[in-house]
Parts: structure tokens; C-alpha cells; sequence
């Protein structure tokens, strides 16, 4: 079956849409807090939790799941990432690790990890860089890019450009950087060999500032649209470094991770209506 999204929920719920409409396919209780999940080309669902576990979800035709536990880390799993070559599922979680672990489900008990790297810091942000490589945002602002290939140590180090808390980390298309957002309302474009990178402000109200909670890139032109507790969503070129487009402020404020909502003024709105209450959302 093709998966459209997947929405997943503070209640432990996941929601599984499919590519024909849209529709409701089925859904699945974790049975805690989901703080991240994704799905690959196949359909086969990986989720992250409030408990540490990681899991993989398999819908049957009859709208049936398969579920088992591929591993687990010590305390909250709080990022999940699918890495294509080779595909590994990488996790980070609050106990300041980073695992990868293989999607096969040939167990219901907790594996052991391809790999588990400490980190400095609990890991509050992910998002994959090219195929084999994984970013990493921490606790105290630290920026790190493991290849999953030879994760023994990072590849780049470095504290980020923002100063405040870290809510989500997106890398750059064409894989020479990242973008980060933080609390702060503030949003960094950073290079990997740090040439050209940047900070703005964003989402601020008057004298209201508030956290920059999702960043997602055009697939095409590489423009790219933040999402903001203010509720409001704004389209930027960042080669230009100017905003394009500005979308009023919405009902529900955003809480999407990074690359969770799409560009579509309509598809952010709908998912802020209906979901704006503790859930989040993964599209293709």
C-alpha cells in the first residue's frame, strides 16, 4: 500500500493515510506518547516513543498491524530518521544517544543497535543529509553529522549560530549545510564549511517572540517555508534571503518537526486544524 502521511499523536495514536485521495487508512495505538515516526518506500512504519521504544509497524490489506519492537533506548526516543544507503533506522533519543538499528522485524524483543554513539546532550532535533548521513541537534546547541557508515565519530562539531534552544534541524537539498530554527523566533542557514551562513528573525509578533517549531523545503525549487507557534506560516529564498510569501495566522499554533508539513498554504492549514492538539505530521 502507498502511504500519503502519517499523523502521530501525543495519545499514542498513529494515523496512516493512503496515496489514492487521501484517505483514512487505518490507525494504531503505541501505547505511549509518539515523539516521532516515518515510513519507507515499501510502507512499512517505524515509530519513536515517550518510553524509549522503537518500533515497526506493518499494515496488512485487511487493515490489520503487524507491530514489533526493533529496540529501545534508555529514556525517551525523541527522533527517528530512515537512511537510504545503507537503510538504517536512526534514532536519538534523551538518553543522549544516537542508535541505528536494522528494519528488519524478526523479534518482539528489544535488539541490540548497529551502532549507539554518545552525544553531548539529549537529542532534540534529526533529519537525514543525503543518504548515508544523519544530523544531529542537541540539548546544549550542538550541531553534529554522523555517516552511518562509520558512526564512531562525527564527522562536523560545531555549536550552532542560534543562542537559544534547538527545535528542529532540516539539511539543505543540495546537502552543503542545514537550516535550524529555535525558540527564539530565530532561524540559521549554516554551511557546512561555514562560508555564507546566516541568522533572521521570524515569526514575532510586536514585542512577541515565538519558537520557530518546523522548516520544510520545496522539492523542486528549494524555497522553503517555516512554521511558527505564532500560528502563521511564511515561504522564503533563502539564496536571496527574503521572505516570499506570508500566511496569516491560523487557529492552532504548528508543532510539526522538521520536513513534516508540506508548502501548501492548504495542507498546513488543514493539519493545523486538525491535528494542532499534540499531533504531528510526516507526508511524502
Amino acid at each position: 500500500m502507498r502511504i500519503s502521511s502519517l499523523f502521530f499523536c501525543r495519545n499514542g495514536r498513529i494515523y496512516i493515510y493512503d496515496g489514492v485521495g487521501g484517505r483514512l487508512r487505518s490507525d494504531l495505538n503505541v501505547n505511549a506518547p509518539v515523539l516521532d515516526a516515518s515510513f519507507d518506500e515499501d510502507g512499512k512504519i517505524f515509530s519513536a516513543a515517550l518510553g524509549g521504544n522503537v518500533m515497526s509497524h506493518i499494515l496488512a490489506p485487511d487493515g490489520s498491524i503487524k507491530s514489533d519492537l526493533i529496540g529501545a533506548h534508555d529514556q525517551a526516543a525523541r527522533c527517528l530518521e530512515i537512511t537510504r544507503d545503507p537503510k538504517i533506522i536512526a534514532t536519538g533519543g534523551w538518553d543522549e544517544t544516537l542508535c541505528g538499528w536494522s528494519p528488519d522485524s524478526s523479534t518482539s524483543s528489544p535488539r541490540k543497535p548497529l551502532f549507539s554513539v554518545k552525544v553531548p546532550g539529549r537529542v532534540f532535533a534529526m533529519s537525514p543529509l543525503g543518504g548515508t548521513k544523519v544530523l544531529v541537534g542537541t540539548s546544549n546547541r550542538q550541531i553534529l553529522l554522523f555517516d552511518v557508515r562509520n558512526p564512531s565519530q562525527p564527522e562536523l562539531q560545531r555549536e550552532s549560530l542560534l543562542k537559544n534552544q534547538l527545535r528542529c534541524i532540516v539539511g539543505l537539498p543540495d546537502g552543503s549545510g542545514f537550516t535550524a530554527a529555535s525558540t527564539e523566533g530565530r532561524v540559521a542557514i549554516e554551511k557546512l564549511d561555514g562560508v555564507g551562513s546566516y541568522t533572521f528573525k521570524c515569526h514575532r509578533v510586536g514585542n512577541r517572540i515565538y519558537p520557530v517549531n518546523a522548516i520544510s523545503f520545496h522539492p523542486h525549487w528549494h524555497t522553503f517555508a517555516t512554521g511558527g507557534a505564532d500560528g502563521s506560516v511564511s515561504v522564503w529564498d533563502g539564496n536571496a534571503k527574503k521572505r516570499i510569501r506570508h500566511y496569516p495566522r491560523y487557529v492552532k499554533r504548528f508543532s510539526s518537526p522538521p520536513n513534516f508539513f508540506s508548502t501548501s498554504s492548504r495542507s498546513v492549514h488543514e493539519t493545523a486544524y486538525h491535528f494542532g492538539g499534540g499531533c504531528s505530521v510526516r507526508q511524502v
